[in-house]
């Protein structure tokens, strides 16, 4: 079975750290999670038989604040 990289937990306690405020925390959240944002916010574009890849950076943004939001809201 193979398993890819998007499937592992964030390091125990980095929620509770991001809900009291501590930016460190945040950043290690933003670190452990940039490989699967990036892929979400990456279109292959095709024109004449030419590929273009395409990063959506307003996308990046939405989505990470997104995930601050939902992660402000866990209760410990």
């Amino acid at each position: 079975m193979m398993t890819n990289n998007f499937d592992k937990f964030i390091k125990p306690g980095v929620i509770d750290l991001i809900v009291i405020g501590d930016e460190d925390a945040l950043e290690d959240m933003f670190n452990h999670y940039d490989k699967f944002i990036k892929n979400l916010c990456t279109k292959y574009l095709y024109n004449n038989g030419v590929v273009y890849k395409h990063f959506d950076e307003d996308k990046e943004q939405s989505l990470k604040i997104l995930l601050v939001n939902a992660v402000k809201k866990f209760k410990y």
